[in-house]
């Protein structure tokens, strides 16, 4: 195979790591960006590959060259583009095991040919295409954000098992070709039960969060359950007191002011029957006790569910997580003067959806803000460290096809709104 000829079969292979890994960040392709650097990276490692062919190092040279390519298109921090060009190299290498045996079967020989190489790169280029539209393999690296140290493992150890028959497919090209299926067979078996051990890994890890969550807040309810006892008991006194307004009171105009202001105290201590009869004892607690927090804090906080029922294929957890991000958000959010802490969090249905309302009474928020809170790293807080919470949000939403969105609404006052939808 001449020099141009290598070159143009590596520019495939470049072409195909810049589409993948841009599908893993979920990022737009950039077309001058991505052939640009496919062109020249996929140059130099055409020039390895004859320079050095049959050599041991020369995937080992190559491989050198594409985490370059990775390090100088994504510029992530060193362990995220460690784990980016992991995980792109397992999937392409998956996609070129699947392409060799029907190619050999096509052609009748595994020559190392120009003709070959060329019909092999397109399917793979074509497969990769699919897998990219079909797939959803950004989630793979939400595994290396969050530090998934199962994941971590199968992907470096399904790498070493890929990358080393590639060595190996370099030195003595013969000898694959004659065991390509039985090659190809284990590597694909490897890989699968590698991926096994990363689903019973998540089962565990989801069973883990559930007991997490129970054992956190199922005390709170037993507070939240001594608290409504407590209020009953006292209910009789409340009676009491609505009779005697009418004795102590000078005018009628006095005891209907009365009666509302007592009433109105009343209904809102009622909001914590509300969260008894919600059907997810786990969620009602949290709630408690946020709201707890809220008043320990001088904030007003309003439950109010108007679903009793409920139905979500989501796990608690990733309940807990979103209604924390968005309280949390919303206590700790900057006023200004002349704007007290007014808080609104309501659970309700939406059609077929679950509704979740977080209301927080804040100063008008520019469009410029809306149109990227939900950015990763985005905060408009001073500290550092910030900008997380509503991006995972957004996260776990789009993970489960649902939606959310942040806008001004003028209630006389503006409060800043947080409406998500989840099935």
């Amino acid at each position: 195979m001449t020099l141009i000829e290598s070159c143009l079969l590596s520019v495939i292979d470049a072409l195909m790591y810049i589409l993948l890994s841009n599908a893993l960040l979920k990022k737009e392709n950039d077309l001058k960006k991505l052939f640009g650097f496919a062109l020249v990276f996929g140059a130099i490692v055409g020039i390895i590959s004859t320079a050095y062919h049959g050599e041991w190092y020369s995937p080992v040279l190559s491989a050198f060259v594409s985490f370059g390519m990775m390090v100088l298109l994504h510029k992530k921090t060193t362990f995220q583009t460690i784990y980016l060009y992991l995980i792109s190299t397992v999937i392409l290498m998956v996609i070129q095991s699947i392409t060799l045996l029907p190619t050999k079967m096509l052609l009748g020989e595994l020559a190392i040919t120009f003709e070959i190489g060329a019909v092999a790169q397109t399917v793979n280029l074509i497969l990769s295409l699919f897998v990219i539209r079909f797939i959803p393999i950004s989630y793979l690296f939400h595994f290396v954000l969050i530090k998934n140290r199962v994941f971590e493992y199968i992907v470096t150890n399904a790498f070493v098992t890929m990358f080393l028959i590639v060595i190996y497919w370099n030195v003595n090209i013969d000898s694959i070709i004659e065991n390509l299926v039985s090659i190809s067979a284990l590597s694909l078996v490897i890989i699968f039960i590698n991926f096994g051990m990363l689903k019973n890994s998540l089962k565990n890890e989801t069973t883990a969060n559930k007991l997490k969550a129970h054992e956190q807040y199922l005390p709170v309810i037993d507070e939240l359950i001594s608290d409504i006892r407590t209020r009953q008991h006292d209910f009789k006194n409340h009676i009491q007191a609505l009779g005697m307004m009418v004795y102590t009171s000078k005018s009628m105009e006095e005891v209907t002011k009365r009666f509302e202001e007592y009433t109105g105290q009343l209904a809102n201590k009622d909001e914590l029957n509300t969260l008894l009869q919600y059907q997810n004892k786990i969620i009602a607690g949290f709630l408690y006790g946020k709201k707890a927090q809220a008043e320990a804090n001088k904030i007003k906080l309003d439950i109010y569910v108007k679903e009793e029922k409920y139905r979500s294929i989501l796990h608690e957890y990733e309940w807990i997580e979103i209604l924390g991000v968005l309280i949390d958000n919303a206590i700790e959010a900057r006023n200004e003067e002349g704007f007290f802490k007014e808080i609104s969090v309501t659970i309700d249905k939406e059609k077929d959806m679950n509704l979740i309302v977080v209301k927080n009474k804040h100063p008008y928020l520019e469009k410029e803000i809306m149109k990227n809170i939900f950015n990763k790293g985005f905060s408009s807080k001073s500290k550092t460290g910030r900008g997380y919470g509503l991006y995972n949000v957004r996260q776990i939403v789009n993970k489960y096809r649902g939606s959310i969105e942040a806008y001004n609404e003028d209630c006389g006052d503006n409060y800043v709104v947080f409406k998500v939808l989840l099935p």
